[in-house]
């Protein structure tokens, strides 16, 4: 029974992950006002297009070998759901803002299980602790990671505040926990004790800090007018 599991891990945490990110989208479906059985597919679509966005990601970091399209990189979650979530709120005459705050939750709910099959997997491991036969809790440091920004965040979705920023807001704050987690981690791409992912981590602080203060710009700019 746990060879059974062991060996179809993967599926059965994505299918975990889809059943969790479908209940959420039910809850959050006031602000995306979709019918029953958009929210289900919607949700399979997520999940499916998440696991696709993490491999494409990872050829992309292997230079376009094709010999690594077995391997994953939670990065790829990031830098290309949002041309999907986007599509989503433009052809579906949905506010953006709404869109990318709901998905950025089932986001993180994904990649929260997909931390969990990497436990099962042996995969993405910590570095050494110096001085022991211990490794860094990298994997474990990041799903706690995940469960925090859900419970701080989904509140604030679910009743409509800071409209538009859960997104950028995951960028920044994941984009720093990595980059220090990732000097407790193994990489089989690094210079020194920098690591690729230091790259995706730097680029998402910048990015996502960027976007938030535009979005601040933005809001100023509207009181002016208000008051004026």
């Amino acid at each position: 029974m746990i060879e059974w599991f062991t060996n179809h891990s993967l599926l059965l945490l994505l299918a975990a992950a889809t059943i969790t990110s479908i209940c959420w989208l039910f809850q959050a479906n006031g602000r995306l006002n979709f019918k029953s059985w958009q929210v289900v597919t919607l949700g399979v679509a997520h999940t499916c297009l998440g696991v696709l966005a993490v491999k494409a990601f990872a050829i992309i970091e292997g230079f376009g070998d094709l010999s690594v399209v077995g391997n994953m990189s939670l990065f790829g979650g990031m830098a290309l759901l949002p041309i999907f979530y986007g599509t989503l709120a433009r052809k579906g005459h949905r506010d953006t803002r709404d869109v990318f705050d709901v998905l950025t939750m089932s986001l993180v709910m994904t990649l929260f299980f997909a931390r969990i099959n990497c436990i099962i997997s042996g995969c993405c491991i910590g570095a050494f602790i110096p001085g022991t036969g211990l490794r860094w809790p990298t994997r474990e440091l990041e799903m706690a990671y995940d469960a925090v920004f859900l419970a701080i965040c989904i509140p604030r979705v679910y009743r409509g505040e800071m409209r538009g920023q859960m997104f950028p807001l995951y960028m920044v704050s994941y984009g720093v926990f990595r980059f220090i987690t990732e000097f407790l981690r193994v990489s089989a791409v690094s210079a020194g004790a920098f690591h690729i992912a230091h790259l995706w981590a730097g680029i998402a602080v910048v990015l996502g800090a960027s976007i938030l203060v535009e979005m601040r710009q933005q809001t100023d700019r509207k009181e002016r007018k208000v008051r004026v």
